[in-house]
């Protein structure tokens, strides 16, 4: 089980990646308000030295308070395909209150008396365990529909067709729909973005073509996402119906900045009062940082943060780990607020957090390996759960 700490009226993104990332640190400014996608890029969002202007604090306090801890694994890059057109990839419990022996010439009213107390007592602590009473979340899953999805967790070429099950597109697709389809529709307002948004004409592909590689996608380079089903109660049935791994477009470019974009503006235009919110970027992240730099992903994350909303990053295992996706997540999750052992492992950066050392050999950032991401999401979901019980 992981284990965050949420603060009030955080809204949240969790962020499912393995992407390749730059050798660099960058110096952001977080910015409040609905994001746009014109946000400055920094493309460089590894692990080298920070600009000795910057101040830096050992104690980190994230803005809306996360304290995650991660799940282990490693991620990985997979090698260019031209005829694709993308750029660079193929693809507590209390104690209850003691109130004493009473003595023998204790009346029945007092026996009355304090057994009330101690029943009181009881129905506190319960509720202290399982977080206060709150309007259902909003919990966005925004779905990376890239080429590179074609593969499995570990980089390879799927061999199980017709439907290909092992590749990182059908696992997502699958996962996302259990966690819609499994009862916590019922207390979290779930929706679904897909990024980048398919324009239409066939100018993305399916699974199968990818695979079969009979097809290349022809879709504009770096769009933003789309929102298919906007976070609400009992729309599992919606979700599923809106996804499916075989005949669901998957396009090129990784426009990842943008997607979350996309995710972060619904989420400040549709804010409720008291009711916490949270994004799930879906990705393996590989090729952002050649195919689509700008918005940069790290600077947008900050600035989401910085306007009370977490980013989770979960990433895929795989070869996008050898093209620096370690050091990239390790950062992202230290942006968004999410990262394993937050206070110890991220430092402040100008107007946002890194990763203290983003080579961590540990991940800071929740991993899911092969057909672990189901398990991976549902953990998560309940963790959201143990902060806020719907009412």
């Amino acid at each position: 089980m992981v284990s965050w700490r949420g603060g009030s009226g955080a809204a949240l993104v969790l962020a499912l990646a393995g992407a390749c990332g730059d050798s660099g640190r960058q110096d952001t400014a977080a910015t409040q308000g609905t994001l746009t996608a014109t946000a400055t890029a920094a493309t460089d969002t590894g692990g080298g030295t920070a600009p000795t202007s910057t101040t830096q604090s050992t104690d980190p306090q994230p803005t809306s308070g996360a304290d995650a801890t991660g799940m282990s694994g490693s991620v990985g890059t997979s090698p260019g395909d031209p005829a694709t057109g993308d750029a660079t990839t193929d693809d507590a419990t209390t104690d209850p209150t003691q109130t004493g022996t009473s003595d023998t010439s204790t009346t029945n009213t007092t026996n009355t008396t304090d057994t009330s107390t101690t029943n009181t007592t009881n129905t506190t602590n319960t509720t202290d365990t399982m977080g206060e009473t709150c309007d259902p979340p909003d919990v966005l899953f925004a779905l990376d529909r890239t080429l590179t999805m074609h593969r499995t967790p570990d980089g390879q070429m799927p061999v199980d067709a017709p439907e290909y099950k092992s590749s990182k597109w059908s696992q997502a697709v699958t996962a996302i729909e259990g966690v819609a389809t499994g009862g916590l529709d019922g207390q979290l307002r779930l929706g679904l973005e897909l990024w980048p948004k398919d324009p239409g004409g066939d100018t993305c592909i399916t699974l199968e073509e990818r695979i079969l590689n009979v097809k290349p996608a022809t879709n504009p380079n770096c769009q933003e996402g789309e929102i298919l089903v906007p976070p609400a109660l009992g729309v599992g049935p919606m979700i599923t119906a809106a996804i499916d791994p075989l005949t669901t477009h998957i396009c090129k470019s990784t426009p990842t900045g943008a997607g979350l974009i996309t995710a972060s503006n619904w989420l400040v235009d549709n804010v409720v009062p008291g009711r916490k919110q949270y994004i799930v970027l879906v990705t393996d992240g590989a090729d952002w940082s050649l195919s689509c730099p700008d918005p940069s992903p790290l600077l947008t994350t900050q600035q989401i943060a910085a306007a009370g909303i977490q980013t989770y990053v979960v990433g895929f295992f795989g070869q996008e780990a050898q093209a620096g996706a370690l050091a990239f997540l390790n950062d992202m999750a230290c942006a968004g607020q999410t990262a394993k052992d937050f206070a110890q492992n991220c430092v402040q950066m100008g107007g946002g957090y890194v990763a203290k050392d983003p080579m961590f050999p540990t991940p800071l950032y929740l991993q899911a390996g092969d057909n672990e991401l189901p398990a991976t999401l549902t953990a998560v979901a309940e963790e959201i759960l143990q902060f806020c019980v719907p009412g």
